[in-house]
């Protein structure tokens, strides 16, 4: 389990905390998860290439110390969603507003948040951009560094009323919404 997961993981389950008896109920409120508000989140996602070496100096070439990267999802948002999704066990739905590149990652990506009972039908597909990709360094001691490249990640809308208006769309009626403040900007 990769660091940025277990750190979303950890700010989504705190800010749930202190939303749970909204955000869940009770067994004498809970209907079917359709009936209930939903819990929205908005933000980023990526496929995170995991590497265990040290990250290179300046001008250095280093070797990596296991023989394949390993891959992974990523970005804040998606996997705030899955931490979502899991806490919740289904009592209410949860939705993710993202955007999902044009290529094999993508498909990967959306495959692992439904897996996870998360509900894609706000997010959109950029035509003419990867995914985000988090390139992560990950050293011996457990220390982690990361390039990322931003990729379908920035495929918001520029014009800050359509923004809004796809915002409010998508947040309408919503018990909670979860924001990193990373994208949109």
């Amino acid at each position: 389990m990769s660091r940025s997961f277990v750190a979303a993981s950890a700010i989504a389950l705190l800010t749930l905390s202190l939303v749970l008896p909204a955000a869940v109920g009770t067994a004498e409120t809970c209907a079917a998860s359709t009936d209930r508000p939903s819990i929205v989140v908005v933000g980023s996602l990526n496929v995170d290439i995991i590497v265990a070496s040290r990250p290179p100096e300046l001008h250095e070439t280093v070797v990596a110390v296991e023989p394949r990267a390993r891959f992974a999802m990523g970005g804040k948002g998606a996997n705030q969603a899955v931490a979502a999704a899991r806490l919740v066990a289904g009592a209410r739905p949860v939705k993710f507003v993202g955007v999902f590149g044009n290529d094999a990652h993508a498909v990967e990506l959306e495959a692992e948040l439904r897996a996870n009972g998360v509900d894609l039908s706000m997010s959109e597909r950029a035509h003419d951009l990867p995914s985000g990709q988090g390139f992560v360094m990950l050293s011996p001691d457990g220390a982690a560094s990361s390039v990322v490249i931003p990729g379908a990640n920035t495929w918001w809308p520029a014009d800050e009323a359509e923004l809004a208006e796809r915002m409010e769309a998508a947040t309408r009626g919503a018990a909670v919404v979860m924001l990193q403040r990373e994208i949109p900007d």
